[in-house]
């Protein structure tokens, strides 16, 4: 069954035998240029002038359950899948080919819960009154399991994953007087700082990265402890309204409170404030630094439709550095590149944009999400974006052009954060719930000429405005080619191969695709003839597909 059509916006699924449609049109925003079913014919793919490719399920014409648009910046005139079912490549009328990795549209990343460090290196997941630290890259333990002396209220990490703090229930007898905090080395496993007692059971805590400074923070202001003795250093910071949040400098040597409209800069030796409070025109919602220190990004938002406004400050004198940067609504979140050149911002208003650090212009067009941006973070290279919305989709783009290079990455929940590894190659997301997620992003590695070919032989000289192969002859030179380059990219095991006939004989069978069923248990028996229950489920099927097609 297989019918598109090209000027009314929509394909159709027509029956070959009786040459009635079945099922809803697949509707576009404009002509739809190509459409066909995936190899194990569960979805359907299409293409259209609108720009966008779309995936289907096959048997409710319904976008499928996770990233069903994959958005290009020409309009399509072709997409098409991989004979594996695992690649798609698009090829827009500009003449320039897509190959889209399905991984990240079907595949479920690796989910946990637990915290993240600000830097992406470290994950670190708790058990009642025992943590341990994992490496985001290799997932491996830095150490073994930790454990402390009662159940842990919270845990965390230093901004750079070097050090943990734990929050447990401070009792005298059976009077809980509040919290107790120790600081451990995350390389080692051992206990770093004396313990120490805080009496406000709100205060939020959090660690400067040499793991010698506890940062306390209540409404009222903000109090800087010693780790290593358990003593405050200096009198609490109070700031000229409530206190949102605080955040140090990587070196430690600068404090930033924020709070109503204001953020105020602190020398954290002298206790004195750098300069006359940094001011917004609507509340503050965000105040990171850079990775040098040097300067500071804040940015600000309220309840109403107004324009929201980010700016970068020199964190010596407080004077501001470049322009205003401006959403149409307000800024919830904003991270620097790690040469502090650039930072990006994230707003209410559906976007992403990043700006460059001198001038306070725009560097590339905004990234549009379906929501707003909760979310946002340079990769160390400074090459791509990633970004995390309130709809649970976060995505990674093009740094340069704000191109997208990611299908929508789903999660359940809102995203609260997005970073990357200190490979580049992992992405880390977390949602509100604690729950993180692990995805796998190593590039392709195959020189570009390759890949070009692959396209070409997938989807045919359409794909791009040079002359792919032509004769059949021509695709099985070029097949044999790369197949003799790349012989583990061709290779599946055995085990890949039953697992996949596995998971789509229950999907199919759950939606009584019959045909479909038989098509993948016939596979599974061929492979392991001995096993009498997928015999059983075979013969089952061929039943049911006879009794089908006698209707």
């Amino acid at each position: 069954m297989r019918h598109y059509t090209s000027d009314d916006y929509k394909a159709s699924v027509w029956e070959v035998e009786s040459g009635r449609k079945i099922l809803p049109d697949l509707n576009h925003g404009d002509a739809v240029m190509s459409a066909e079913f995936s190899p194990e014919g569960l979805m359907i793919l299409t293409a259209s002038l609108d720009g966008s490719a779309r995936l289907w399920d096959a048997y409710s014409m319904q976008p499928i359950e996770l990233n069903p648009v994959l958005r290009h910046v020409s309009r399509l005139m072709q997409a098409s899948f991989a004979p594996d079912g695992h690649r798609i490549v698009a090829a827009g009328a500009d003449g320039t080919a897509y190959t889209w990795d399905l991984a990240g549209s079907i595949t479920i990343p690796m989910a946990l819960s637990g915290v993240v460090s600000d830097d992406g290196t470290r994950l670190l997941l708790t058990n009642k009154n025992t943590f341990r630290i994992l490496d985001t890259a290799s997932m491996k333990s830095v150490e073994p399991a930790i454990q402390v002396d009662s159940p842990l209220l919270e845990a965390r990490l230093s901004s750079n994953g070097r050090f943990a703090l734990t929050v447990t229930a401070n009792y005298e007898g059976p009077n809980l007087l509040g919290k107790l905090v120790r600081v451990w080395d995350c390389a080692t496993g051992a206990c770093v700082s004396s313990p120490i007692a805080l009496t406000n059971r709100t205060a939020r805590v959090s660690l400067s990265c040499d793991g010698q400074r506890l940062v306390v923070v209540t409404e009222r202001g903000v109090r800087l402890w010693s780790t290593k003795d358990g003593k405050p250093v200096g009198p609490v910071k109070v700031h000229r309204e409530p206190v949102s949040g605080a955040v140090l400098s990587s070196d430690g040597s600068r404090l930033a409170i924020f709070g109503g409209n204001l953020v105020s800069l602190w020398d954290t030796s002298s206790g004195h404030e750098v300069c006359a409070p940094l001011r917004h025109p609507l509340p503050v919602s965000v105040a990171e630094f850079s990775l040098a220190g040097h300067t500071i990004v804040t940015a600000c938002k309220d309840n109403q439709l107004s324009q929201g406004e980010a700016r970068v400050w020199d964190a010596s004198t407080g004077k501001p550095i470049g322009h205003p940067m401006i959403h149409r609504d307000g800024i919830l979140c904003a991270a620097f590149s790690r040469d502090g050149r650039r930072v990006i911002t994230g707003g209410e208003d559906f976007t992403a944009v990043i700006w460059d650090v001198k001038t306070g212009n725009p560097t590339s067009a905004p990234m549009r999400q379906e929501n707003q941006v909760r979310g946002v973070a340079f990769s160390p290279n400074g090459r791509w974006v990633a970004t995390a919305a309130l709809d649970g989709v976060a995505r990674v783009w093009d740094a340069i052009t704000g191109e997208p290079v990611t299908p929508p990455l789903k999660h359940p929940g809102v995203l609260q954060f997005v970073r990357y590894s200190a490979d580049g190659y992992t992405l880390i997301t977390a949602n509100e719930s604690g729950q993180i997620w692990r995805w796998d992003l190593r590039p392709d590695l195959r020189p570009s000429e390759d890949i070009l070919l692959l396209s070409q032989l997938l989807s045919g000289a359409q794909s791009t405005a040079s002359p792919g192969p032509g004769t059949l002859e021509e695709r099985r030179g070029v097949w044999r080619s790369l197949r003799s380059a790349y012989p583990d990219d061709f290779a599946v095991s055995q085990e890949e191969v039953l697992g996949w006939h596995s998971r789509y004989a229950r999907v199919s069978q759950t939606a009584q695709h019959w045909a479909a069923v038989v098509f993948h248990l016939s596979h599974l028996a061929a492979l392991n003839p001995k096993d009498s229950t997928v015999l059983g489920r075979l013969k089952q099927s061929e039943d049911h597909l006879a009794e089908e097609k006698s209707r």
